[in-house]
């Protein structure tokens, strides 16, 4: 969930896997990620044979916001462990490779499930939730 001034949302919600050999990550199930208050929908990475992803450099969820806007993410992590990093754009549209967006704070981890709490301190038009 991004905190933001009352009337910003997150309008959209892609999955994006730019080193799949799909470019798919369960992308249907995309919009699932959006708090709704409980554990009972959730976005699911793909099956992977590790921990590293099976050696890509991540996936993620991108969030189109409704307006431009600064504020705070949070994201739970329903599994761990976990790494997650957020990114961010101005941009009109997303970035088609990470070194396009904005890295947000630090890289979060845990070996448990919890919530990371990012800060987002430019006008983003579109948020990245990265897992690596």
């Amino acid at each position: 969930m991004l905190t933001t001034a009352p009337t910003v949302a997150i309008a959209t919600v892609q999955a994006w896997d730019p080193d799949g050999d799909n470019r798919s990550e369960n992308d249907s199930q995309a919009s699932n990620a959006i708090a709704d208050g409980g554990q009972s929908r959730s976005w699911p990475t793909e099956c992977y044979s590790n921990q590293y992803l099976s050696g890509k450099r991540g996936v993620g969820l991108i969030l189109g916001l409704s307006a431009a806007s600064a504020g705070t993410l949070s994201v739970d992590s329903i599994n761990g462990p976990y790494q997650i990093e957020i990114y961010a754009t101005t941009a009109a549209t997303p970035p088609t490779d990470l070194p396009g967006w904005t890295k947000m704070g630090d890289t979060y981890f845990d070996d448990e499930p919890g919530t990371v709490t990012a800060p987002v301190d430019i006008p983003a038009t579109f948020v990245l939730v990265w897992l690596k």
